[in-house]
């Protein structure tokens, strides 16, 4: 039985480094130097733990996306 006093997760929508790395295909190194370099996802520490949400993450994703885009475009013109 489910009790109503249950609290929501709060790290449930964090991933670690490993599990983005695993997610997304990405080598765990090249994970480390994007956030040294203040690339890629937003990375929050706890510890000495690195987190990533994944809205972050999806926004990440999106500017991706749009940078490639532009690339494109910009090629094509």
């Amino acid at each position: 039985m489910t009790s109503t006093n249950e609290k929501p997760n709060p790290f449930a929508c964090l991933m670690t480094r490993q599990e983005f790395c695993d997610a997304y295909g990405i080598l765990y190194r090249t994970a480390e130097m994007m956030a040294h370099k203040g690339q890629g996802p937003r990375v929050t520490k706890l510890g000495r733990k690195a987190y990533y949400h994944v809205d972050d993450i999806t926004a990440w994703i999106e500017s991706q996306r749009a940078k490639s885009a532009e690339r494109f475009a910009g090629a094509a013109a």
